[in-house]
């Protein structure tokens, strides 16, 4: 589960599969037979999780397939609305700009995988369909819009949560909560810092941000203690962390 909207050799990244989830269709009976396979996959970064064909298509299709389509209809519905009035695109901000980011995915692939998965992908889409459809009702009335309260606490709670830092799927990961300003260099005091102690960055996302008033980072690390230091570090370049 790696990649880019990008397309060609110019989009091309050694670092790829580092730290992806790798999912091979194999049972346990397979799992000796495809040794030198998942060593390969290791060696690259990867992260190798063990899923039946059916599993990784049902859960590709709510994870990946849907919200790529999800981003499509977006960027269909506002250019038909932009077309109207310009103001549409002039106005589309952050949230906008990342949830529709993977709409300018090359269709070439997505060709194959709509083909192969169609079935899942219908039944994920009627699914979310119906989840729009009850808040449009619930949008209708001040006593239903009440409902909106818990599903976005219930969506953040679940936000939050990836990734786990806990036994999972995959391997945990142990994240703590950058605060910077917004200024030229605060990245680089971060990553120098932590490079300095030798500490390996696992992952990394940018939260939030406002510009002139600064955001905050997610940074990941392997262990806890690589993330305790991690916040020591941090601290003594007078970066707030969580």
């Amino acid at each position: 589960m790696a990649g880019s909207e990008g397309k060609g050799i110019e989009f091309a990244d050694a670092l790829l599969f580092q730290n992806a989830t790798y999912v091979l269709c194999a049972d346990s009976s397979q799992k000796r037979k495809i040794s030198k396979l998942t060593s390969l996959l290791h060696s690259i970064g990867a992260r190798v999780l063990f899923l039946s064909a059916k599993d990784h298509d049902k859960i590709a299709a709510s994870i990946s397939h849907l919200p790529q389509l999800i981003a499509v209809a977006m960027m269909n519905m506002v250019e038909q609305k932009n077309k109207k009035h310009p103001g549409y695109l002039q106005l589309a901000a952050g949230g906008f700009r990342d949830i529709t980011r993977i709409a300018s995915s090359p269709y070439g692939m997505w060709n194959d995988i709509l083909a192969s998965n169609s079935s899942e992908i219908r039944n994920a889409v009627k699914e979310f369909s119906l989840l729009l459809s009850q808040f449009a009702k619930d949008l209708q009335t001040s006593s239903r819009r009440n409902t909106f309260a818990h599903r976005f606490r219930n969506a953040k709670k679940m936000r939050d949560a990836i990734p786990k830092n806990s036994k999972g799927f995959l391997q945990p990961v142990h994240d703590i909560f950058v605060s910077v300003e917004d200024k030229p260099g605060v990245l680089s005091l971060i990553t120098t810092a932590l490079y300095k102690a030798n500490i390996n960055i696992k992952d990394m996302e940018l939260l939030k941000i406002r510009e002139g008033r600064g955001g905050t980072f997610r940074l990941s690390f392997e262990t806890k203690k690589d993330a305790d230091l991690a916040k020591t570090v941090l601290r003594k370049v007078i970066i707030k962390t969580i």
